[in-house]
């Protein structure tokens, strides 16, 4: 679904963890395709990011959708 990225009409995050090289390629290369995107690289996170740093993906998300 690479070539329909361009379609989304709305702003996009994505997080990954600074030692998933793999996933970290890939949201590097939709970071590009993507109309309105940004890309989090959290350190000291492979790719379970969510477990390796909780906190941080907590502050991350507080911060997309906080008050």
């Amino acid at each position: 679904m690479w070539e329909r990225l361009g379609e989304l009409d709305l702003p996009v995050t994505l997080v990954v963890g600074e030692t998933d090289a793999k996933f970290r390629a890939i949201a590097e290369q939709m970071a590009t395709t993507l109309g309105d995107a940004r890309l989090l690289v959290v350190p000291e996170a492979g790719h379970a990011v969510h477990l390796d740093q909780p906190s941080r993906v907590a502050r991350i998300l507080a911060a997309l959708w906080g008050p």
